[in-house]
């Protein structure tokens, strides 16, 4: 889970997109952009509209540059969003409709459920598994988060290539066919 309005999530993504990188097939990385309330929420749809339009793999780093180098965010409204958006290539007609769409809303909503159900209070954080919470320390920093997360991928992968306990021992009384039903 991140927010654009997040600087320690700008920090982060340099070395998410290391880790991500190197990621196994059967590891998958998915954003969630927090939804707190206020202009957070109205990035958030500016992500998910993006996200809708199949964009964030070209805008996703430059919108961390925008707002926080660039600084082109300065109240978080809509129209704020999609004209950033807007100067990364997007139609900004069109990405304004999809931020006020049913399915960006239903994907912002999501986002506060997950939050919710996962206790995410604070950005960056990633969860692993839908079970563990990681977040960067003070002595260990981001570095140490991406060790946290990779030791618990890999405790969750071991889990999950574990073979399943067998079944219980059939009983004589349970192997034993059926008696033929008695003729009239």
């Amino acid at each position: 889970m991140f927010s654009y309005h997040c600087i320690h999530c700008a920090d982060f993504q340099p070395h998410i997109n290391r880790w991500k990188a190197r990621l196994p097939g059967d590891v998958r990385l998915t954003y969630v952009h927090a939804a707190f309330g206020g202009a957070i929420d109205n990035l958030a749809r500016g992500f998910y509209a993006a996200e809708t339009l199949g964009a964030t793999d070209r805008t996703h780093d430059a919108f961390f540059n925008a707002f926080h180098v660039e600084r082109k965010i300065k109240t978080g409204s809509l129209e704020e969003v999609a004209d950033v958006y807007a100067g990364l290539g997007l139609d900004r007609k069109k990405l304004l409709e999809t931020m006020n769409s049913f399915g960006v809303t239903s994907k912002v909503n999501r986002a506060k459920q997950f939050a919710q159900r996962t206790g995410v209070n604070a950005t960056p954080t990633v969860v692993v598994n839908g079970r563990y919470r990681v977040s960067a320390t003070v002595d260990r920093g981001f570095e140490g988060m991406i060790r946290t997360i990779d030791f618990l991928v890999a405790r969750e992968r071991a889990a999950q290539a574990r073979p399943a306990a067998p079944a219980a021992a059939a009983t004589p009384a349970a192997t034993k066919p059926a008696p033929a039903p008695a003729g009239r």
